[in-house]
């Protein structure tokens, strides 16, 4: 009914993490997602590909965007539904799905079969059931990008961040790239270059090799071009 005339419409999940209040004294932002603005240029070229984008997590849906997207983007308010139903149908009846790591992606991913696109990943262990992962970006105190031997050997399985890293959420055009490559790899299944050397350095038992996951490939270039052009200085604030 909301999408009007548009035919031909495939739906997409999209889970968009936010547990933290905003100037709430002493609350770390680490584990949330993107700021919302971030994962329109994503949504835009979802919508453009053909996809109702259903939206779930810890944003509503502002009403000038939903009015932009003339019905192809929703979520629970501006279907008028129960919040809890449009988060079931939005993780398991969908045929793709793009989320932050959290409860809401994790609950997609009881659905096997079907790619997932994890943005925002954080702690580097968590991978689920065959998911396109890409990580967030973590530094140490002088600015070198965290290498990824250091991320699945030193810091696989802990949410405690050293005082002195700097943690970043993922930009709208790193997940505007990672959306490209998902949907492209959807479309046309084997296209995509994975790296496996990169891969291989997740142990077996891991949850990464477990789930059959992969690296998005559009973190592996990101991340290569981040080590071979060494930052340098940055600030120390964990970004949100």
């Amino acid at each position: 009914r909301v999408r009007g005339t548009h035919t031909e419409v495939r739906p997409c999940g999209f889970y968009i993490k936010k547990i933290t209040t905003d100037g709430l004294v002493g609350t770390d932002h680490f584990l949330d997602g993107s700021p919302f603005v971030a994962y329109l240029p994503a949504i835009r070229f979802l919508v453009s590909r053909g996809y109702q984008v259903l939206l779930t997590g810890g944003h509503h849906l502002p009403r000038q965007v939903a009015e932009e997207f003339d019905g192809m983007v929703v979520d629970d308010e501006a279907l008028g539904i129960n919040p809890y139903l449009h988060m079931v149908y939005a993780a398991l009846h969908t045929d793709i799905f793009v989320g932050d790591i959290g409860g809401g992606t994790v609950f997609a991913g009881l659905i096997t079969n079907r790619l997932m696109l994890g943005l925002n990943t954080f702690p580097f262990s968590s991978a689920f059931n065959n998911f396109w992962v890409y990580y967030k970006h973590a530094y140490h105190h002088d600015g070198a990008h965290l290498s990824f031997a250091e991320m699945t050997g030193k810091y696989p399985h802990t949410t405690d961040v050293p005082a002195t890293f700097t943690i970043e959420v993922n930009t709208a055009d790193e997940i505007l790239e990672a959306v490209r490559y998902y949907v492209e790899e959807i479309e046309n299944p084997g296209s995509s270059e994975i790296d496996h050397a990169m891969e291989d350095m997740w142990p077996s038992f891991s949850w990464f090799k477990v789930g059959h996951c992969h690296i998005s490939p559009a973190y592996v270039r990101n991340y290569r071009q981040k080590i071979a052009t060494n930052p340098g200085s940055r600030s120390l604030n964990k970004a949100s």
